[in-house]
């Protein structure tokens, strides 16, 4: 057992030692211009891109030679520290980062060891060796991002016109390529433009006194310099209203730079690139065979924050195409959700404040006629002139005299009076059900404008990713002609799509721009008013459409046609407009009872009458009975007063009463009659509207599987074009039926929210779109229902 051990351990020992011994462990020296999160987020990102290309037995060091440096050291510095490690026999590669240390690496002449360069801004106008598409140097491979600077000026007036750029750089960078200024300044008076070099590293008050009459700045990457730093210097160009532009890079002008033209470095490509060289290199290749280029896709980027400070704003041409950053500006417009829009209409709409007044004007009706049992108080002032030889009676006034008087009626009991308290009752009912009504229009108006920007505004985003798209085939156009594969015809057929695709973004953003001046419109807005249209999504939780749940119910035959009664019979439920007849019908029933009671149910009222007389002058005015008759008549005093109690009723009125109830029972019978038709209008709106509905329902699967294999489609169809298999026409079909199936797709959704938003209205009900709990009763009462009828016949009865 101990002999078998032992065995076991120097087996593991032997397999152990010859695993060591073919196991390779290369070191790579790593000099970059400062220690910036950026390199060392690319070191960590080649580190990484290492370990899948290598085997695990093979070991590649990247270490760091200038970590004792000082934060911002110059290019003498930089140059000692490549020179060392070209020299450092520990070493099997150099990797510089950073366009100073790149630049000072790759100028060198002889390479006694494998370099990479990895941030050469443009070769050519650096002046490094270059043969075809590599350096032609042995040991030397770099990577040039070819920043076009002169392109870039030329871009930048396109934007703003100048005639004076100032051009903001670091002195080490100045220092490391000499001629650098120099060439910028000729090439740029080609184009009547005059560069002035404002070196990085002063004060800012020093700063600020260069920069105070410039027309235009560029902004070449501060290496070097704090984060803080650099953006101090952009908001006193802000400060200053100077348009700017970054000269690589988009991360600038989201903190604040006017704009750009290249993107930033892709790090992640950058490290793949670096590995891979590497990986070449330690098999033996020759690092001066590798390729350079390392092209910087362009496109415009506008902070429009900035722009508002400086005054300077791009053309709608350059805005189609271009990426925009809006910073804290686009928080400043109106977030607006669809219950903020339903709310906002039901508050500011001119039409239902009317109505409002309208249902306030009945109410006080209401009130006026339930003021007929109130009591009823006149007060009465009279004066009474009479003849002269009347006046002389002891049994009339005075000729002259003055009365006053006090009148009360109190009704007991009135039919007429609680029939036309009912009647107005029923008719506050009526005023409410046209209100309701009317607010269902205005929900309706609000959604569909609510749907039609957010649909406005997925189609913007789907023509902007058919511009991606379309630059994504015309840059694999440029590079299949570069390399020889094919002519500039497919370019330019690539720039006609271009061009049209723009044409598309612009068109679709008029229409969106309409959708939005249309919901201020239902909003009772300003016309020019802004939202933050990324609140414009279907997709949350702003309307409880459960396609899932309302699939069984939908997309099926049987289960449509119990859907469909069941919304039929909610119709009849809820809709304001058969409420508003009904309580037309309830009114005249109660005219018509009343009618026939008039003859039969009298009114009863309370009268109490008192009148004094408080001044009599002229004849008479002094009374007196002479003995002996003043012991039997009595001169009466000046208050008369009495109490009454009044019965009426109409005993005989001809044949009036008979023509009125004959006319009032007329009236029920023709509102009955309207009663059905407006029920056999709004069962056919429910209908149709539920048909509408469902073909658009079915339609949402259909083109989303459309749009899904259309993305398929264009994916095989691109990747045969970038082999040379397929024609530029082919490529151009296939992206076209792509951009026709995710406009479909998006269509299928916005439409049926759309036709639901008119079955919801016909039914005369918000409540299963906008509402949770609405919407799980909804759902509750509908299984119910299906369950009911899938057991019984559907002998739906017309109430």
């Amino acid at each position: 057992m101990k002999n078998i051990f032992r065995f076991a351990l120097l087996f593991v020992f032997v397999v152990l030692l010859a695993v060591s011994a073919d196991a390779k462990q290369y070191r790579v020296a790593v000099i970059a211009d400062s220690e910036r999160d950026d390199f060392v987020y690319l070191i960590d990102a080649v580190n990484g891109e290492l370990t899948k290309i290598f085997s695990e037995k093979d070991i590649v060091l990247l270490e760091k030679t200038n970590a004792a440096l000082r934060p911002f050291e110059d290019e003498s510095a930089i140059q000692a520290l490549i020179y060392k490690a070209l020299r450092n026999e520990k070493y099997d590669a150099v990797l510089t980062l950073g366009p100073v240390s790149s630049h000072l690496c790759a100028s060198m002449r002889i390479f006694k060891k494998p370099v990479i360069a990895a941030h050469i801004v443009n070769g050519h106008i650096q002046g490094i060796a270059k043969s075809g598409n590599s350096s032609g140097v042995k040991n030397l491979s770099y990577i040039d991002f070819g920043v076009d600077f002169l392109h870039q000026i030329e871009a930048f007036r396109r934007v703003k016109e100048f005639d004076t750029l100032h051009l903001i750089m670091s002195p080490n960078y100045l220092r490391a390529v000499p001629h650098l200024a120099e060439y910028l300044k000729s090439e740029a008076d080609k184009q009547k433009t005059e560069i002035i070099i404002a070196e990085t590293g002063k004060g800012l008050d020093e700063m600020k006194r260069l920069l105070v009459k410039a027309k235009a700045a560029m902004i070449v990457p501060i290496f070097g310099r704090p984060f803080d730093y650099q953006k101090e210097i952009i908001e006193l160009l802000n400060e200053l209203k100077v348009p700017s532009m970054a000269m690589l890079g988009r991360i600038p002008v989201e903190n604040g730079v006017f704009c750009s033209l290249t993107p930033d470095i892709d790090n992640q490509k950058l490290a793949r690139r670096i590995a891979i060289n590497l990986n070449r290199i330690f098999a033996g290749d020759d690092a001066g065979s590798f390729n350079t280029d390392f092209a910087m896709p362009e496109r415009l980027a506008f902070n429009m924050e900035t722009a508002e400070k400086i005054g300077v704003f791009p053309t709608w041409s350059q805005m189609t195409d271009a990426i925009l950053f809006y910073g804290n500006s686009k928080g400043k417009n109106k977030q607006m959700d669809i219950g903020t829009v339903i709310e906002t209409a039901l508050t500011k709409n001119l039409r239902l404040i009317a109505k409002n007044r309208e249902k306030e004007k009945q109410r006080q009706k209401t009130i006026e006629a339930k003021s007929a049992y109130d009591p009823v108080l006149q007060i009465s002032l009279n004066q009474l002139n009479i003849d002269k030889d009347r006046a002389d009676s002891i049994l009339t006034p005075a000729q002259h005299s003055a009365k006053l008087g006090a009148d009360l009626l109190y009704v007991i009991h009135s039919e007429k009076a609680n029939a036309n308290i009912d009647i107005q009752r029923l008719f506050e009912n009526v005023r409410s059900e046209e209100e309701r009504a009317l607010m269902l229009d205005i929900i309706k108006e609000a959604l569909m404008a609510y749907v039609n920007v957010s649909k406005s505004h997925a189609i913007v985003n789907i023509q902007k990713d058919n511009l991606e798209v379309t630059r994504v085939n015309l840059e694999m156009a440029k590079l299949r002609e570069k390399v020889g594969t094919s002519g500039p015809g497919e370019v330019y057929r690539w720039e006609i799509q271009m061009a049209g695709a723009r044409q598309a973004v612009i068109g679709a953003q008029a229409v969106l721009k309409k959708a939005v001046m249309a919901l201020n419109e239902v909003l009772q807005n300003s016309q020019e008013e802004e939202f933050d249209l990324d609140n414009f999504d279907l997709s949350k939780d702003s309307f409880y459409l459960n396609y899932v749940q309302m699939e069984p119910y939908i997309d099926n035959l049987r289960g449509y046609k119990i859907f469909k009664d069941f919304m039929v019979a909610d119709t009849f439920e809820f809709s304001p407009e058969i409420r508003q007849i009904d309580g037309g019908i309830a009114a005249a029933e109660r005219l018509l009872k009343s009618e026939k009671k008039r003859g039969k149910d009298p009114t009863v009222a309370l009268q109490f009458n008192f009148t004094r007389t408080f001044k009599e002058w002229g004849t008479g005015d002094e009374k007196f009975v002479p003995p002996p008759f003043n012991s039997v008549f009595k001169i009466p005093d000046k208050n008369d007063s009495y109490i009454g109690l009044n019965v009426s009723l109409p005993v005989f009125e001809g044949r009036a009463r008979t023509a009125s109830i004959k006319q009032v029972n007329a009236e029920v019978l023709r509102l009955k009659a309207e009663r059905d038709y407006l029920k056999d209008r709004l069962e056919l709106n429910t209908r149709v509207a539920l048909e509408d509905a469902k073909a658009s329902f079915a339609s949402i699967n259909l083109a989303n599987s459309r749009a899904e294999y259309a993305e398929k489609m264009l994916e095989l169809v691109q990747n045969a074009y970038s082999r040379g298999a397929v024609s530029v026409l082919d490529l151009i079909d296939a992206q076209n039926a792509f951009l026709v199936a995710k406009e479909a797709a998006a269509d299928a959704v916005f439409s049926f929210v759309k036709d639901f938003v008119y079955v919801c209205r016909a039914v005369g009900s918000y409540d299963i779109m906008l509402d949770e709990k609405s919407n799980a009763e909804w759902f509750k009462r509908l299984r119910i229902y299906y369950a009911d009828k899938s057991e019984k016949p559907n002998n739906r009865k017309r109430d």
